[in-house]
């Protein structure tokens, strides 16, 4: 009866890892689709407010789905995606509240867990609210 019993466990608990790792792929996959359209609307928005409002939107899709997956450099590419697109919006100093309150405080904490593509993004975001955004 115990081998039974143990055989059941182990095959719920493997059929309960293949549907996270399947909810992962598609979360994954969602990302991947947002990213591109969030792209190209955000290359857009220097040019059209409606199309920097379509990029912070998606960006905040994107936000929400990395939020569902825990990944803290994911995170942050988000919260930078959002700041870009407030800049866009002409909301220059909502831009860098955002970036005090929510993204600095979270790069911090990653510290050498930062993924060296973050950090780039975050120093062109910087470069850009300095110099570009005004």
């Amino acid at each position: 009866f115990e081998f039974f019993t143990d055989h059941l466990f182990s095959l719920c608990r493997s059929q309960e890892m293949s549907k996270l790792a399947v909810l992962r792929m598609e979360i994954e996959e969602g990302l991947s689709w947002l990213s591109t359209l969030g792209g190209a609307c955000s290359s857009l928005g220097d040019r059209s407010v409606h199309f920097a409002r379509r990029a912070g939107a998606i960006s905040l899709d994107q936000l929400r789905l990395s939020l569902a997956i825990g990944d803290p450099n994911l995170i942050a590419r988000c919260c930078i995606y959002i700041s870009h697109s407030l800049c866009q919006q002409g909301q220059r100093r909502r831009a860098v509240r955002f970036v005090r309150q929510c993204l600095y405080p979270r790069l911090v904490a990653l510290g050498d867990k930062c993924d060296r593509i973050v950090g780039q993004m975050y120093r062109a975001l910087h470069f850009r609210m300095l110099h570009v955004y005004r």
